[in-house]
């Protein structure tokens, strides 16, 4: 049986193409043993860089989605708004 994580992370981001690989990767690495069951948003703020498609490549081994926003705070805010957990983690 697959457990929830109780952790919810949010990741804002506007044209990150070169470094956001770097940072998914980490979480891959990460030794929490529900890594892969917790929710990853990606906040995009309007990237024109290919940012939301590196991200969602991820999806393999992560349960990410990407947020299309504008303004950093809209798309933070966007991501932060369906949580129902108890932990929230914004990079």
């Amino acid at each position: 049986m697959t457990m929830k994580s109780e952790l919810t992370i949010i990741i804002p981001a506007k044209n990150e193409a070169k470094l956001i690989p770097n940072l998914l990767r980490s979480l891959i690495l990460q030794d929490y043993p529900q890594i892969s069951n917790t929710k990853i948003y990606l906040a995009d703020a309007g990237s024109t860089d290919g940012t939301p498609a590196i991200a969602s490549s991820y999806g393999k081994w992560l349960d990410i989605e990407v947020i299309l926003g504008g303004l950093p705070s809209v798309g933070r805010n966007a991501g932060a708004s369906p949580l129902f957990h108890s932990l929230l983690a914004v990079h």
